[in-house]
């Protein structure tokens, strides 16, 4: 249970709501029940794993739809009935056999794809098997609760004698009705049933006329219900078929009951499972219809929202402004103001209630790199507190609020204020809320707080503990647009909504002359504030262009270097080729001169022939594996196709595996090159030959036969993509190393010069943990913290070797 602070801030905040809908996500009644319980926590391991079990479950939802959980029953009751001995009815064995059968189709699910689903899975497979008293009840019971004949070998033989005895008491009474003996004795043409045997209605006047037993008589009492003395015999076999039936099915029944009984710890562990894998899926639901994502949670105490949404709004189907809320670095305390009707208790309510829906492990709506911090207590102040009941008036339990607070607000505390101390005097109540305000700060509690009060604009420009918030308003249409603008102080705009809704405007102008103090002159400090920053944000979104402008052009140096290394491979791999052709005809004609010689017997001669052709195979082969040659390869590039050579530039012959001078000039159009290499020189084919960069940096062809500097890669610039990022958040230490390892692997074979291991900050467990394994890792060159805008310390760049 939560204490009072706790309670009070999720009423103010609508939490039954959200957890209402969640509910009705559900596919079971125990299910349902788990939603309902749902409330906000603070162990951090269990937050992250709820979040990232609402991957695997929106996951599943996209690829595999939703899981068929509708047969879960609530079964603790008859579970419990039946370990204590008593024998359940077929309507409760029915309940309990369908979610026995409900749990091995999960299992089963789960199991048919293995590894898919991992954290929906480590639920399923602690489902115990059931089948087999899942098949004990469907063999018994059908789908409406009777038991069936193929339930025991006995009960169908005796339901069938059963049936034939009922048929030929029937067929007796028939008898008697139209028996010329009975038929002016019979009141009605037909045979009725009369504590539990088949009767004929008498006249009362043939009382004592037959052998017999009455049994009952009309109201009237003009009629009896007779049991001749031919339906005597014939009722008693039936009711002790009749016995010999309920036996029967007791049996049964007890023996299904006593296999419950039996099986009670496993069927509330499979029940308990099924109920967390329905709220799972009821979360990964309720995600989608607010098209919510999983934020990064920490402890910090630092809380940013990004185009964050109100759920409740969401859920409503009105349209709704997205807004972006930071809270906790480098400011503690946020001051929204702005027109009323503007959004700020919306946006208070946004930040409370999104981080409540973390807390509690579920998706929220704002975008995948919103950050959420737990809280240890959090405090909500929020409408009119009024109580005649209680002798208080709105400033009277404002205040009383207040003071709970100071009571109870320490550093692991999030408070949330809607007009902080409002409902009296404007100066009074200024002074008194900064003074709050600023105790609350030396506590270094996180605060949001709206006001209207002009004395608590101007704290930010004072306190860096403080930081402004305004929502905008549309001064020419005269409406609010509920678009948060943080760093900004905003007005109230209490006239200029006024003289929207008709209120005259000459009172309106005889009020802006008894405007007077200090603030007149801050509504035009505002303006500036707001010119300035339209200004700093028109040169934010041109940097923002020149900085996706460099990445293009990273993005493209990157591809002409996998480009290159294609074409190197390629180079080497004919190179090869022709070396091993050039030996295959070498030893094609060795063999051709031997055999000759043979024939002259100058064998002698062969010998050193065959030596000679397999020292030059030995240093083919030395040649293709030299380090050096490697090296050379590695730092020359193909030469372009209209590139022309002249005398002392510096090349690489590719069959000779060295490096040369060009000896003569060779025009584009030359399909050979004169090369000096030591001390001779050799004409080889132009595609054999690459060629150095200058000094100073590689230089591209143009298209007239000159060339230009080409722009060296700059060292700080790592461009991030979805295949070269791993997010290991949420994950356990000995889960992400392995899968580091299988990621750099991948990688490597991809050639990719760089990835990114989102590992988040957290208590720096997992953070150490990579960097020391990325420390001794032979993928890895070298490791580096990302730049703030990639991330920061909560993201590590890794150079692969």
């Amino acid at each position: 249970m939560y204490a009072a602070p706790w309670e009070t801030a999720l009423s103010a905040l609508e939490w039954g709501k959200i957890t209402a809908r969640l509910s009705a996500h559900a596919s079971s009644d125990p299910g349902s029940a788990l939603c309902a319980e749902l409330a906000p926590g603070t162990d951090l391991d269990a937050i992250r794993a709820s979040l990232e079990e609402n991957r695997d479950g929106r996951r599943m939802l996209l690829q595999d739809g939703a899981l068929p959980l509708d047969e879960v029953k609530e079964i603790r009751e008859e579970v419990g009935k039946a370990s204590k001995g008593s024998a359940l009815s077929p309507t409760e064995l029915l309940r309990i056999g369908k979610t026995a059968r409900a749990g091995e189709r999960i299992r089963r699910f789960f199991e048919d794809r293995r590894g898919r689903y991992p954290r929906l899975a480590r639920h399923a497979n602690g489902i115990p098997p059931l089948r087999d008293l899942a098949e004990a009840v469907e063999q018994a019971i059908d789908a409406n609760g009777n038991v069936l004949d193929r339930a025991s070998e006995e009960l169908g033989p005796l339901r069938r004698q059963l049936q034939k005895m009922r048929s030929r008491l029937q067929e007796t009474a028939e008898g008697i009705l139209t028996s010329p003996r009975y038929a002016r004795h019979v009141q009605e043409t037909y045979a009725t049933i009369r504590s539990g045997r088949v009767v004929i209605p008498f006249k009362a006047s043939a009382k004592g006329l037959f052998q017999g037993i009455v049994h009952d008589s009309s109201q009237t009492g003009q009629t009896v219900f007779f049991e001749p003395e031919e339906l005597v015999y014939l009722n008693n076999e039936v009711k002790m078929a009749e016995l010999e039936v309920e036996r029967e099915v007791a049996r049964i029944l007890a023996d299904l009951t006593g296999r419950v009984a039996r099986k009670e710890g496993e069927l509330l562990l499979a029940l308990a499972l099924l109920a967390r894998v329905d709220a799972i899926q009821a979360r990964s639901l309720l995600a989608d219809e607010l098209s919510a994502s999983e934020p990064t949670v920490t402890d910090a105490g630092e809380t940013n929202l990004r185009s964050a949404l109100h759920p409740l709004l969401v859920l409503s189907g009105r349209p709704v402004v997205p807004n972006d809320l930071r809270l906790g670095r480098p400011y503690l305390c946020l001051i929204l103001t702005g027109p009323n009707a503007g959004g700020k208790t919306v946006a208070l309510k946004t930040l409370g209630l999104l981080t409540l829906m973390a807390m509690a492990g579920l998706s929220i709506p704002a975008s995948p790199d919103s950050t959420v911090s737990i809280f240890h207590n959090l405090f909500v102040a929020v409408g009119d507190e009024q109580s005649v009941e209680g002798d208080l008036s709105t400033y009277s339990a404002h205040i009383r609020r207040l003071n709970e607070i100071l009571t109870g607000a320490d550093r692991g505390s999030l408070v949330l204020l809607d007009e902080v101390v409002s409902g009296t005097d404007p100066r009074e109540g200024a002074a008194i809320a900064r003074a709050f305000l600023e105790t609350l700060a030396d506590r270094e509690v996180r605060v949001v707080a709206t006001t209207h009060f002009e004395e608590l604009k101007g704290i930010a420009f004072t306190d860096t503990r403080f930081e402004n918030g305004s929502m905008a308003f549309d001064g020419k249409h005269l409406r609010p647009t509920y678009r948060l603008s943080l760093g900004v102080p905003g007005r109230s705009m209490g006239i200029e909504i006024a003289r929207s809704l008709g209120f005259p405007g000459e009172v309106l102008e005889r009020a802006k002359g008894y405007l007077s103090g200090p603030g007149p002159n801050l509504p035009e400090v505002i303006d500036r504030l707001e010119r300035e920053r339209e200004r700093v944000r028109g040169e934010a979104a041109e940097l923002s262009v020149r900085r996706k402008e460099a990445e293009e052009a990273a993005r493209r140096l990157d591809a002409e270097r996998s480009k290159m290394k294609a074409e190197e491979s390629k180079v080497v791999s004919a190179a090869r080729q022709k070396m091993r052709e050039e030996i295959r005809k070498a030893e094609g004609e060795l063999a051709r001169v031997t055999e000759e010689m043979r024939k002259d017997r100058k064998i002698d001669t062969v010998r050193k022939a065959s030596s000679v052709i397999r020292a030059w195979k030995e240093k083919a082969h030395a040649a293709e594996e030299d380090p050096a040659v490697r090296t050379l390869m590695s730092r020359s590039a193909p030469l372009a196709a209209g590139e022309a050579l002249f005398p002392g530039r510096k090349v690489f012959v590719v069959s000779l595996s060295k490096e040369a001078e060009v000896a003569a000039p060779a025009a584009a159009g030359d399909r050979e090159v004169e090369v000096a290499a030591g001390g001779m020189k050799v004409r080889v084919p132009r595609d054999q030959v690459r060629v150095f960069p200058p000094p100073g940096g590689t230089r591209e062809r143009r298209a007239d036969g000159g060339s230009r500097p080409v722009e060296a890669s700059p060292g700080a610039v790592h461009l991030q993509t979805p295949e070269n990022t791993l997010d290991l958040r949420g994950m356990y230490v000995d889960d992400a190393l392995p899968e580091i390892d299988a990621f750099l692997d991948r990688q490597s074979l991809a050639q990719a010069p760089h990835v990114f291991l989102i590992h988040g900050h957290g208590t720096g467990a997992l953070k150490a943990a990579v960097r020391r394994h990325l420390a001794t890792s032979p993928y890895a060159k070298r490791s580096l913290p990302a730049p703030r805008e990639q991330g920061g310390d909560g993201v590590t760049i890794v150079l692969l070797a």
